[in-house]
C-alpha cells in the first residue's frame, strides 16, 4: 500500500418504523460489535461515520445505551469521523430545499439529546444521491464536503490524485470497484489487500493516490454475518490510526484540489 491512502465511509441508518427485534439483530450483530471494537481495541482513529439521528432515536427509544455510549466516546475521542446528515434519510434531490434545511437541522438534535457531535464538515447525502442545487444550502450550513458515487461523473474525470471541487465543494468518489468486493463478493481482508497490491500499481502508476470504499454498515455482521471478523476488525487493525486509513479531512488537506463542471 506504498503511496495508498484510504478512506473508509461507514452508513449506519435504521427508519423510524423499525421494528423492535430486527432493530435488536442489528445491534446485537453490527453496531454493539463494530463500536466496541473501535472503543477498545485501541487502534487510534478506525472510520468515516454517517449515522443518522432517525437510528440514535431508536438506540434511545429502546434502551441501547451502551450502544450510544460507545457512539460518544468514539466521536468525543475521534477514533470516528461523524458528518452530519439529513435526519430521516429523504433523497434530498427530491425534495423541497426548505425541507432539506429541515431536516439537516433536526439531525443536530443528536447534540442536544444524545450529546453527539458531528466532529468534521462533511456531509452524507442519503443514498449518496448528489445535487449541486444543495451545495449553498451545505455552504450555509457550514458543511464543505461529500462522497458520492464515482459513476456519477465520466470515467475520465475519476480521481486517484486529486479532489474534485465545485464552487469551493469538496467531493470524494468512493470506488464502486472496490466497495463492491466487500458488499457483493464478501472477500476477506487478506484476500483485499492481495488485491490490492497487485492491481492499484497499474492504476496509480506510483504516484501518491488515494481511494475509498463505502458502504451499509450493515453489511458487516448483520448482512454478512462473518464479515466483521474476516474483513472490518483485520482491516482496522492492519490500516488504522493512519497506517492507511485516513480522515477524509485529511484526504482533502493531502491532495490537490481541481475545479470541474
Amino acid at each position: 500500500m506504498k503511496n495508498i491512502r484510504m478512506g473508509v465511509l461507514l452508513h449506519f441508518y435504521q427508519p423510524y418504523f423499525q421494528s423492535p427485534h430486527v432493530l435488536q439483530k442489528i445491534v446485537e450483530q453490527c453496531y454493539r460489535p463494530i463500536f466496541r471494537f473501535v472503543r477498545n481495541s485501541g487502534i487510534g482513529f478506525a472510520f468515516t461515520a454517517n449515522i443518522n439521528y432517525s437510528l440514535l432515536e431508536l438506540l434511545k427509544k429502546y434502551g441501547y445505551d451502551d450502544v450510544l455510549g460507545d457512539i460518544k466516546y468514539c466521536v468525543q475521542n475521534n477514533l470516528i469521523e461523524l458528518v452530519g446528515t439529513a435526519a430521516y434519510h429523504p433523497i434530498i434531490p427530491l425534495v423541497p430545499i426548505k425541507h432539506a434545511g429541515i431536516q439537516i437541522a433536526e439531525d443536530s438534535l443528536k447534540k442536544k439529546f444524545m450529546g453527539i457531535t458531528a466532529n468534521s464538515k462533511g456531509f452524507f447525502f442519503p443514498e449518496m444521491a448528489f445535487s449541486k442545487k444543495s451545495l449553498p444550502l451545505l455552504h450555509k450550513l457550514g458543511f464543505n464536503w461529500t462522497v458520492i458515487e464515482d459513476i456519477a461523473v465520466p470515467e475520465e474525470l475519476v480521481p486517484c490524485d486529486h479532489i474534485i471541487c465545485h464552487n469551493g465543494f469538496n467531493i470524494l468518489l468512493r470506488s464502486s470497484h472496490w466497495s463492491e468486493y466487500i458488499w457483493n463478493k464478501g472477500i476477506c481482508f487478506d484476500e483485499f489487500a492481495a488485491k490490492i497490491n497487485c492491481e492499484l500499481p497499474d492504476w496509480t502508476r506510483g504516484k501518491q493516490a488515494y481511494i475509498i470504499i463505502a458502504m451499509d454498515a450493515e453489511t458487516f455482521g448483520h448482512h454478512i454475518s462473518w464479515l466483521n471478523e474476516a474483513f472490518l476488525f483485520p482491516l482496522l487493525l492492519n490500516w488504522g490510526n493512519g497506517k492507511v486509513i485516513s480522515r477524509m479531512e485529511e484526504l482533502i488537506q493531502t491532495f490537490p484540489h481541481k475545479e470541474e463542471a
